[in-house]
């Protein structure tokens, strides 16, 4: 059997038939609105304004088959503001020593105060939000890029700290500067803070 999976963008509206007799309920697609005929048979879904509209495909057995459309933000043009010698606390880490990685990613989805985790030789830190990445050991030697580029890659992230040197390393928030008061943050020297501004 040969699968073949394309991937669909559809830029404005697509019509789904409903199975559910009675049209009481409606696909769970996010950031949509839903508008349906008296009929009762097609529903027309428009993504809401800033998402695109995408739809899965796959040939299975000679024959398409649909998956439900979703609506994906669109691709946003956006810079850095950057300000020098700027470090945000990150909050209250937990250190948890001697734990590999499989059992630091349960204990912090089971934690409603760890958003992301990190796992090094001596065991895993687990992190409070608003940070949402740890970055560390940049894969081509330019970290800077590296911290710009995963920031980049996700709307979540609304800026980034960065401290080069013996030990560098990137923290990702989904916050921006104005949302933390004068205690989250201090000035030290080295660190250079990124808040991105999207048009």
């Amino acid at each position: 059997m040969n699968n073949l999976l394309c991937s669909v963008l559809l830029l404005a509206v697509t019509t789904l038939i409903l199975i559910d007799a009675d049209c009481s309920t409606y696909p769970d697609v996010k950031n949509t609105y839903f508008n349906k005929d008296d009929n009762c048979v097609d529903v027309s879904v428009t993504c809401k304004k800033g998402f695109n509209m995408k739809q899965l495909i796959s040939c299975v057995d000679g024959e398409w088959k649909y998956q439900e459309p979703h609506c994906e933000p669109e691709p946003q043009d956006c810079d850095y503001k950057y300000t020098n010698d700027i470090k945000i606390d990150s909050g209250n880490p937990t250190y948890l020593f001697n734990v590999k990685k499989p059992e630091c990613n349960e204990r912090c989805n089971n934690d409603t105060q760890c958003s992301t985790f990190v796992v090094d030789a001596s065991g895993c830190v687990l992190y409070p939000p608003p940070v949402i990445a740890v970055l560390f050991n940049p894969i081509d030697g330019n970290y800077l890029n590296q911290c710009i580029s995963n920031c980049s890659e996700t709307n979540e992230c609304l800026m980034f700290n960065y401290r080069p040197g013996l030990a560098d390393f990137c923290v990702l928030y989904n916050v921006t500067l104005d949302n933390l008061s004068d205690r989250n943050t201090e000035i030290v020297t080295e660190y250079l803070l990124a808040e991105k501004t999207c048009q």
